[in-house]
């Protein structure tokens, strides 16, 4: 938490070489119910920032692929996808799905 006019930031990269380094985030197993990760960026009364997920650039070859997906339910249901807005005084943001050309 930081008193002044700006919050401190957290970074974390993986090496750069021949074969980059990756950067994994796992949240912990548990015998009745594992961790959460929420990605969420944070509030403010005039403009709260953007959470963006994407694959880099590639130059010579196939750019990375951006998965979401729940995971396999062996016994049950598995959890959902969900995609959505949130809600507006004025419009609510759009979804958009396009494909490169």
């Amino acid at each position: 938490e930081s008193e002044s006019d700006h919050g401190g930031r957290i970074s974390v990269s993986a090496g750069d070489g021949t074969f980059g380094g990756s950067v994994h985030l796992r949240a912990g197993d548990g015998s009745d119910s594992s961790g959460d990760i929420e990605l969420q960026s944070g509030f403010s009364t005039e403009h709260s920032g953007s959470v963006s997920i994407y694959s880099s650039d590639s130059s010579e070859g196939r750019s990375g692929d951006v998965l979401i997906e729940s995971g396999k339910a062996e016994q049950a249901e598995s959890g959902s996808v969900r995609i959505s807005t949130g809600d507006a005084v004025t419009q609510s943001g759009d979804i958009e799905l396009s494909i490169g050309t």
